[in-house]
């Protein structure tokens, strides 16, 4: 009874037993191994893994060790996965961590991730900051404000962007302003030079700079081009308003209006009723 009793205690021993009984190189990927255990696949890992746990056929495991190996494996993945994420260009910390949220990785996985990135100095949300100023300026379609507002978005905490400016210069947020500007002004010839310059001043803020540095850039355009007076910019805008409303209105009706669209255009009504008497002559 008592060897009968030893046998079965044995068997149990060497049932929980885990053994590596065979390590192969995965076929789609030379980097990768799949181990077996007890001669059953159990898991596939990584060369980095592998070598981490210094594992080889005939090594013995306890299944805790195997968990060990499993969550490493995931965490090598995540980091793998982050390099991966930025090699097209630099990323914000929020930008990796939302990536690798999406791609189901662990919170536990992504700290570790993040961590070994910000070892590596691969992630600077400080340096990142700097480099997207620094190719907004030189693109010149951006004012600081907008710019704040795309770091923001991305994650880019505002201790950070109190110092854009030393990235953005003023003389550069004006240059690239003016720039903005004169093309704004050459597209709206048709309308008054009261209406387009409040709405180049509306154009610039939205863009992200600051009233002073659009007021600036706006005056700086309007001293230096040569633009139409408002009574040669209406001449031609009216002519088309009044063929348009001609063939629906006569007389009162039709100048009516006529001026109406005119007005909406930004231009006074005393050079518009000028206008009109000299239709009438």
């Amino acid at each position: 009874m008592e060897n009968s009793s030893n046998n079965e205690h044995l068997k149990k021993d060497q049932a929980k037993k885990q053994l590596i009984t065979k390590i192969e190189v995965q076929k789609r990927n030379k980097e990768r191994f799949n181990v077996f255990i007890n001669h059953v696949f159990s898991f596939g890992i990584s060369e980095s893994v592998l070598a981490k746990f210094g594992l080889y056929k005939g090594k013995e495991l306890d299944s805790e060790t195997i968990d060990d190996i499993k969550v490493a494996e995931i965490e090598f993945g995540a980091y793998q996965e982050a390099l991966s994420f930025l090699t097209h260009r630099l990323r914000t910390e929020k930008e990796i961590r939302d990536h690798l949220s999406e791609k189901e990785y662990s919170p536990e996985s992504i700290d570790q991730a993040m961590q070994k990135l910000s070892e590596m100095q691969l992630i600077n949300d400080s340096e990142y900051a700097a480099a997207y100023t620094r190719t907004a300026n030189r693109a010149g379609k951006k004012g600081p404000k907008v710019i704040q507002r795309d770091l923001i978005t991305l994650g880019v905490s505002k201790a950070i962007l109190e110092n854009i400016e030393d990235h953005y210069p003023i003389e550069d947020q004006l240059a690239n302003a003016i720039k903005m500007a004169q093309k704004f002004v050459k597209s709206h010839q048709k309308e008054s030079k009261r209406l387009v310059e409040t709405k180049a001043r509306t154009f610039l803020i939205q863009k992200g700079f600051s009233p002073d540095i659009g007021q600036s850039a706006i005056s700086t355009v309007l001293n230096e081009v040569e633009l139409l007076t408002d009574e040669e910019r209406l001449a031609p805008v009216a002519e088309k308003y009044f063929r348009k409303y001609s063939k629906r209105f006569s007389s009162y009706d039709l100048d009516q209006k006529t001026r109406e669209a005119l007005l909406r255009k930004g231009f006074s009504n005393d050079l518009i009723s000028q206008w009109l008497k000299k239709t009438h002559v």
